[in-house]
């Protein structure tokens, strides 16, 4: 296990910092094979990239003209699916189990890391250069570590064994920018073998630069997991729910992952009519185990 301490760039909770910082600090860690650091990078670089893609957050007022604006999206979503991506990997670095392992993933995404020493390029760079991270507020001296990623996933496979039924991976950001690429890599240590991870944002589109995911999900008998941060309501979760039961999702192929506040012995309200996989408050990791000297 890579961890150093909670889940953060340096074992406190991240900034608010631009996405040209935050790609900079990415390559940093990765040439440091440092890899929980380089993870945290990287999916706050595709929290930012996602957020603005998906138009969750205004767009910045720049006089460019309508072609040069489609460019620029159009360049945005390339740098998504390659930070996406990236984070995705990083992840399964983070959860590895030896450091040999570590290192050998760290290895795999040196090319991916040699795209990114120049930041971003053209169009998308005018654009979008700027966008602020949404620290995610989960994460902090008492929050959640990347074994409770493997804990869930362990929970899960109790329930659902079947590791040839495929997943669908959606983490509710900001949040869940972080967990679901976690919860994805843990799940692949068990041998799930069709796992696809994205990140939507509750009240926004559902995955509007891929529409057609969500059903073809669901035509194959797959289930959805619903990553977030640990729910005080259920209300964000219940909400992105309901929208993939418009889209033909039957609620017991819906299932909310997340560590609880409590012992989850009684499940939000909201979510009663989903097969929740909760991890109970007394059951993460930083409780269990005193945490990593010099964190």
């Amino acid at each position: 296990m890579s961890a150093d301490g909670p889940l953060s760039a340096d074992g406190t909770a991240a900034p608010r910092e631009q996405l040209h910082v935050v790609l900079r600090r990415l390559v940093a860690a990765a040439d440091q094979g440092r890899a929980l650091p380089a993870f945290v990078h990287a999916a706050g670089a595709s929290q930012i990239v996602a957020d603005r893609l998906q138009g969750s957050v205004p767009g910045p007022r720049l006089l460019v003209g309508p072609a040069a604006a489609a460019r620029g999206r159009l360049g945005l979503a390339a740098w998504h699916v390659l930070l996406r991506d990236l984070a995705v990997v990083l992840a399964e670095a983070v959860v590895s189990d030896t450091p040999e392992e570590e290192a050998i993933t760290l290895v795999s995404v040196r090319s991916a890391v040699e795209g990114l020493r120049g930041g971003l390029r053209g169009p998308a760079a005018l654009l979008h250069a700027s966008a602020p991270l949404r620290p995610p507020t989960v994460f902090g001296a008492s929050g959640l570590r990347p074994e409770d990623s493997l804990a869930l996933a362990e929970r899960f496979a109790a329930v659902h064994p079947d590791r040839d039924r495929p997943l669908l991976v959606l983490g509710l950001r900001t949040a869940g920018a972080y967990l679901a690429p976690l919860l994805s890599a843990a799940l692949g240590r068990l041998e799930y073998r069709h796992l696809v991870t994205r990140t939507t944002r509750p009240g926004g589109p559902l995955l509007p630069e891929e529409s057609r995911l969500p059903e073809a999900v669901r035509r194959v008998g797959g289930l959805v997991l619903l990553v977030a941060e640990p729910p005080r309501s259920g209300a964000r979760l219940a909400q992105v729910a309901t929208r993939l039961a418009a889209v033909g999702f039957a609620a017991e192929r819906i299932v909310p992952v997340y560590a609880a506040l409590d012992e989850a012995v009684r499940r939000p309200v909201p979510l009663r009519g989903y097969g929740v996989v909760a991890l109970p408050a007394s059951q993460w990791a930083f409780r269990q185990e005193p945490l990593a000297a010099g964190g």
